[in-house]
């Protein structure tokens, strides 16, 4: 679940070759879900019709998770409800797109 508050802290991309392939891939893992942090590097691969990956570029994001404003006596913050913890994934995701043809 994503959260309205949530910053993003940084975000690198390190371009390595050109993306020439039929797909573009990015594989992308949670190294950091933690209470003010969360990391998630990813390596994006062009693959041939055949099958062959190349990498192609490699990011890191990295989101900041602002500290719940202290409630008061009836537990009651802000005005606002304690926003859940941002998602946690225990595996790898990937996302898959074709790459258009030059035109």
């Amino acid at each position: 679940m994503v959260d309205a508050r949530l910053v993003t802290a940084g975000f690198t991309i390190d371009h390595l070759r050109p993306a020439k392939g039929d797909v573009l891939r990015a594989h992308a893992r949670v190294v950091r879900a933690g209470r003010t942090r969360v990391v998630c590097p990813c390596d994006l691969s062009t693959v041939e019709g055949e099958g062959a990956a190349t990498l192609c570029a490699m990011a890191q994001g990295r989101i900041a998770v602002p500290a719940v404003p202290p409630t008061d006596q009836a537990g009651q913050g802000a005005g606002h409800a304690t926003p859940p913890h941002p998602s946690r994934t225990d595996g790898p995701t990937g996302i898959t797109h074709r790459i258009a043809p030059n035109a």
